[in-house]
């Protein structure tokens, strides 16, 4: 039997350090996971983030949100963005903020003069970035941020469409498009401000609808792409039909056209799905949908690290309901709840946490957190933890140990000895001690499946798993 001893963890209370000369080294989606999400439309703004609206759908779907996005409209200049924040943390999950250049009247596709790209590249907007980007820096884990999501469609102002489109003339480089030389220069603009504030625990993501509309040359995603040392994470919104004048398209067909347009990224970045979901629009059927959209997004082998499900509805101008909700009917709602069980989702962010610290080796068979071993093999389990001086005995808090197998949920405790118990159980509760690297399981003859083993101190000292979250998490693949 051979035994490969690893770290599982290392929990930091300490931030990243981001350079703003090269690519974040670690990335914040290991293979082998898939997070799981949810944007729940928060309202007419996009940003009224409830906990009750969170622990609903938690209970609805079966599974935690690890990613929550909601959005900063600039016309709304911030409102509700500190309470969003507040509440996001509190429920544990990592926030995906959307800063979204326009004002009212919103939702009516249209060049906007007050915001226009240029003014932000010139800098009238700097005060308001720069206090969103100091309120991000002081929160107690990772933000993934975006500007200008779905640029290359022509429903928002900031798209290419309104901001000089195809022509060559009116901006920059004269031998670049303009509508996607404004954007890429903007979309810098902001995160060059997000680092001279020292906000360095943010997750730059780089968000393109899964067709451009329209569909010509210049307005190609990857024209908008402001550079590597930009973007920290891809995404794609995938819809199906939201109205009824629109064709029904599958998942996968859908999902083989948007990895077309952004290939030539998928060996640098890891790729999310921060949107995604379908309409209810019978004769089609949308548990089918569903089903095959999840048996896509669950394949181990496939490029999706992350999957935020839209699940919202409204009423058109014509009087149908767009209703993208996973409850939009009970055989949707079995679709999704059975889909979204699959071991390859996870609904803990753990290694998302800005304290978190994901292990890069393990041994000489691990990448990226996932250690894969043969029937027979064994698995040295440690662990350590890293806090600050001021933290030191500082906060009562619960330390978990635990695993979710094919064959449960299955925690380790103290007492009266050292033991794996079915069930979710706080493995220790007292103050925070600092733990360096201490060996505590040799694990062996595991049957044949997935292991998510994982450390998290909650500084609620309730017995429950609850925020404000720190974790990192191992996979074992026993095969």
């Amino acid at each position: 039997m051979k035994n490969h001893p690893f770290v599982i963890l290392l929990l930091s209370f300490t931030t990243f350090f981001h350079s703003p000369f090269t690519t974040r080294a670690m990335t914040p989606f290991p293979t082998g996971l898939c997070y799981t999400g949810a944007f729940l439309g928060w309202g007419e703004y996009e940003d009224n983030v409830t906990l009750r609206g969170l622990r609903e759908f938690e209970t609805l779907s079966g599974r935690r949100a690890a990613l929550v996005p909601f959005s900063v409209f600039f016309g709304r200049g911030g409102e509700n963005f500190s309470s969003n924040l507040k509440v996001i943390e509190e429920y544990g999950a990592v926030p995906i903020v959307r800063l979204m250049p326009w004002g009212p009247p919103y939702w009516v596709p249209g060049y906007e003069s007050e915001y226009d790209l240029r003014l932000i590249v010139q800098g009238e907007f700097d005060d308001f970035i720069s206090g969103i980007a100091k309120e991000i820096r002081a929160f107690p884990w990772g933000v993934i941020v975006t500007f200008g999501p779905e640029m290359n469609g022509d429903w928002f102002p900031w798209s290419g469409v309104y901001q000089g489109g195809g022509k060559r003339d009116g901006f920059g480089d004269p031998d670049a498009y303009d509508g996607p030389e404004l954007f890429r220069a903007a979309y810098r603009h902001v995160v060059d401000l997000f680092r001279q504030e020292g906000c360095k625990n943010v997750y730059w993501l780089f968000q393109v609808n899964y067709d451009s509309v329209p569909e010509v040359q210049w307005n190609s995603p990857l024209l908008y792409y402001p550079g590597d040392s930009y973007v920290d994470i891809l995404g794609l919104s995938i819809y199906g039909e939201q109205y009824q004048d629109e064709p029904w398209v599958s998942f996968d067909v859908i999902a083989q056209e948007a990895l077309e347009g952004v290939k030539v990224l998928l060996d640098k970045k890891p790729l999310i799905l921060p949107e995604w979901g379908v309409g209810e629009w019978p004769p089609h059927d949308k548990a089918k949908w569903y089903r095959e959209a999840l048996e896509r997004l669950s394949d181990p082998g496939g490029p999706f690290r992350a999957a935020v499900i839209y699940s919202d509805a409204w009423e058109n101008d014509d009087g149908t309901i767009s209703d993208l909700r996973i409850d939009s009917s009970k055989e949707a709602l079995e679709a999704y709840r059975s889909g979204i069980e699959a071991p390859y989702f996870n609904d803990l962010a753990c290694p998302l946490m800005k304290g978190a610290l994901y292990p890069r080796t393990f041994g000489d068979n691990v990448t990226d957190g996932t250690l894969r071993l043969a029937q027979g093999e064994g698995v040295e389990l440690a662990l350590s933890l890293d806090i600050t001086q001021e933290m030191k005995g500082a906060n009562l808090a619960d330390w978990w140990v635990f695993a979710r197998t094919p064959f449960g949920t299955y925690s380790l405790t103290l007492t009266p000895a050292l033991m794996w118990h079915e069930g979710l159980e706080v493995t220790y509760q007292g103050p925070l001690i600092p733990i360096e690297k201490v060996a505590f399981q040799t694990i062996s003859g595991l049957p044949m499946g997935i292991y998510d083993v994982y450390f998290a101190v909650d500084l609620n000292a309730n017995g429950i798993l609850d925020g404000p979250l720190f974790c990192s998490s191992v996979r074992l693949v026993v095969e």
